[in-house]
């Protein structure tokens, strides 16, 4: 690999038995572990060649098939038609166009391989007339195959099992690692996640996707100080990322680190404008500066963006009662107690509202449900 002096890449790759994917995943995978642009890497074939012989052999091997299938299409129609089939299927994945950054995959073969079993079948059928011998033949491998079968799709029971069983092909395998972590997370097992994110980083140090999660599922578990360790790192190499931004600036919010998380979460919302949650907290962190209208604008965008939380409501009910703006304020309430219809503090101010509005029926309405909900709490 060399890099020029305008940080372009040159891959040099050695020639390939698994086709020419092999070069435009290799050169995928060097971008996403040294995050850069994919475009900027060039990929060269250099080092050992693929035998002439084999070559050759792989040709002549590959006419003769079909030669052989093109002269049995009048006999045996089911030969011509499954060797097209396996050819004319396999043409999309055999590198020539780039389908992800894998060079070959098992799942390249599924859509080919009926064709295989449409002349494998009905070649049996054909060389078998005699029934009872065509069952044993048809019995036999298929008793074989059933449990080999159920073996293999247990691995395929879900994503952890899946993961687990790849780590324990390849243990340094970052991705493995990486995905087995999200498959815990969801599963509620964070601390678990957090080892497998460690480990893929061990693994692949500048994999962002890996030192992303574990910054989040940190921050999930409360250690803002890790957290905001690997946010920082994160954002050395992809500084323009609009969730890391937002992570970091409400670590700072959270802290009374205000004028910290101005800058950072108006580099979010610049970096994705239609971040709702980026705009909220920076209407949080507005706030806290005592810039209420443009407080309020950034809740109202967030809200147009379709972050419709209920903590979104009751910050923005907060801030038009600042203003006195009480029908945008009573809208606002509204909206949170669709959302958590038994959060008694919501009642209690929809009612006041209510009341400032000229609405005495609604305003007692709202108190007593804020009377019945504070005994239950």
């Amino acid at each position: 690999m060399q890099v020029g002096v305008d940080e372009s890449i040159t891959l040099t790759i050695g020639a390939s038995e698994m086709g020419q994917g092999s070069f435009s995943g290799l050169a995928q995978i060097l971008a996403e572990d040294l995050m850069v642009d994919y475009a900027r890497i060039a990929t060269v074939q250099g080092g050992p060649t693929l035998a002439s012989w084999k070559v050759a052999a792989s040709a002549l091997l590959l006419v003769a098939i079909t030669w052989g299938a093109y002269r049995l299409r009048a006999r045996a129609p089911y030969a011509w038609f499954g060797w097209l089939w396996y050819v004319g299927t396999m043409v999309p994945v055999i590198g020539i166009v780039r389908v992800g950054s894998q060079a070959m995959a098992d799942r390249y073969t599924y859509i080919p391989s009926i064709g295989i079993a449409v002349a494998v079948v009905w070649g049996v059928a054909d060389l078998l007339r005699n029934e009872s011998r065509a069952l044993a033949v048809l019995l036999v491998p298929s008793l074989i195959l059933a449990p080999l079968t159920f073996r293999q799709t247990r691995l395929w029971k879900d994503s952890i099992t899946l993961f687990s069983h790849a780590l324990s092909l390849d243990p340094r395998n970052p991705l493995a690692h990486n995905n087995l972590g999200i498959a815990l997370e969801a599963e509620g097992k964070t601390d678990e996640a957090v080892a497998h994110y460690r480990q893929a980083l061990e693994a692949s140090p500048h994999n962002r996707n890996a030192r992303g999660n574990l910054a989040y599922a940190l921050l999930f578990r409360g250690k803002k100080d890790e957290a905001e360790r690997e946010l920082r790192a994160l954002l050395e190499v992809t500084p323009q990322d609009p969730a890391a931004l937002d992570a970091l600036g409400e670590i700072f919010l959270d802290r009374g680190r205000v004028a910290e998380a101005l800058p950072v979460l108006e580099s979010a919302v610049r970096a994705d404008g239609s971040f709702g949650k980026a705009r909220f907290d920076l209407s949080r962190a507005l706030a806290s500066s005592g810039r209420v209208d443009e407080s309020i604008a950034q809740a109202e965008q967030a809200e147009a963006a379709g972050y419709r939380e209920a903590k979104l409501y009751a910050h923005l009910a907060w801030q038009y009662l600042s203003r006195n703006r009480l029908d945008d304020a009573r809208r606002a309430l509204e909206a949170l107690i669709a959302i958590q219809p038994d959060y008694a503090p919501a009642h209690a101010n929809l009612a006041a509202v209510y009341e400032r509005l000229g609405r005495p029926d609604d305003a007692r309405r709202e108190a007593e449900r804020a009377r019945i909900l504070g005994v239950r709490r």
